[in-house]
């Protein structure tokens, strides 16, 4: 399955897990770009805010800055990793609350860092033609 088959087949068993488990009523978000995929509205009134990871076996995954600051800012925030995802296997849901104050930070592998280079010091060379 390719990245993009994952994730996809990853938000359908997410939806499925909570229309059938959890009774909820499912909304897709991903187009705001919040920091989750789908809000689910549980019979009691309370909201989840459900962040999706997907992974054909049980690899790691990366969580952006974005979703990072919303699990850290709200406390209904949780993620549902979905694990054996390739074809013919019975896929896993696994759930993660509190993520945000949970996550250690030795969990944390920095992949690369985004630098705003305008605050740092800096000498400007001016290229001269030839």
């Amino acid at each position: 399955m390719s990245d993009k088959e994952v994730e996809l087949a990853a938000i359908e068993v997410a939806k499925e897990y909570g229309r059938r488990a959890l009774n909820a009523d499912v909304r897709d978000v991903q187009r705001y770009n919040l920091g989750w995929d789908l809000e689910f509205l549980l019979p009691d009134g309370r909201k989840e805010l459900i962040e999706v990871k997907g992974s054909a076996r049980q690899g790691r995954f990366t969580l952006t800055r974005n979703e990072l600051g919303a699990a850290r800012s709200h406390d209904n925030w949780i993620l549902l990793y979905i694990t054996n995802l390739v074809r013919g296997s019975e896929a896993r849901v696994l759930r993660f609350e509190n993520l945000g104050a949970d996550l250690p930070k030795a969990a944390l592998n920095a992949l690369a860092w985004d630098v705003t280079w305008g605050m740092l010091p800096y000498e400007m060379i001016e290229i001269i033609p030839k």
